[in-house]
């Protein structure tokens, strides 16, 4: 991966099982993988022969990630719905049910390359994506900022696994409406791991918190693991709400 490598509209990425992406190592340009609104991923591992989008060497921060862009929900005027990466990537829509593709039995390791001061890429940012896309058995590891973070969107995930994340491991914004479940976060072992560093921060929008669509998931049978110097396990705020059930939190300075 160098620089940006565009899945666009129309467009589709097939990734073999057992095959491993790595970002360039020349880190002058943000290197990154983004599936564009219209385009599609179909990355299938299997258990024994995972999919792994890991970056030039065993380094936090090492490379950008994995961003996809879809045709559902962001409840931000449309002109606000930017990729802040780039922002001719733009994302949301009124299909709930848009499908970009399949990532199953995947890992993304060693992402969050810088995009501006205090500003890096999460591991796997899903840009209102809806529910036709399949997340399933991914594990995202050793990032500098966010582990997953969802903008607005649909889209369900099941089996997934945020460890040794610099920031928070789930992190949510912008109406998303999906459901989760059996999910692990492990803050573990990382140099960015702070003062925000939560398992969970969910948002609506700081500006407007009670704006519709409302942020707010149905999460299930989720266990998070704090370290130490991270803040809390569940943080819910500016407007968003949820329904959790079947909760473990436990290494936080506060749960909730």
């Amino acid at each position: 991966i160098r620089g940006e490598v565009s899945v666009n509209a129309g467009g589709t990425l097939t990734i073999e099982p057992g095959v491993t992406v790595k970002g360039h190592a020349d880190t002058s340009t943000l290197n990154y993988l983004v599936v564009r609104k219209g385009g599609r991923i179909y990355a299938e591992g299997t258990a024994t022969r995972p999919i792994v989008f890991t970056g030039p060497e065993p380094v936090i921060g090492s490379w950008g990630g994995v961003s996809i862009a879809g045709n559902s929900t962001c409840n931000r005027d449309p002109a606000d719905c930017k990729f802040e990466a780039n922002p001719e990537i733009t994302y949301g829509g009124n299909d709930l049910h848009d499908n970009s593709g399949i990532l199953r039995y995947v890992r993304i390791e060693y992402a969050g390359i810088a995009i501006s001061q205090d500003s890096e890429f999460n591991s796997l940012t899903l840009l209102g994506v809806g529910d036709g896309t399949i997340i399933d058995h991914v594990q995202v590891d050793s990032g500098k900022d966010d582990g997953f973070e969802w903008f607005g969107g649909s889209v369900n995930g099941t089996h997934l696994v945020c460890s040794n994340m610099g920031d928070d491991c789930f992190a949510m914004d912008q109406g998303l409406g999906g459901k989760l479940q059996f999910l692990l976060g492990w803050q573990g072992d990382n140099t960015d791991i702070g003062s925000d560093s939560n398992g969970i921060e969910s948002d609506n929008w700081k500006e407007a918190p009670d704006t519709l669509p409302r942020t707010q998931p149905q999460i299930s049978n989720i266990t998070l693991v704090g370290a130490e110097g991270g803040r809390d396990g569940i943080r819910i705020r500016r407007g968003s709400g949820g329904n959790y059930a079947n909760l473990v939190v436990t290494g936080y300075q506060s749960y909730s």
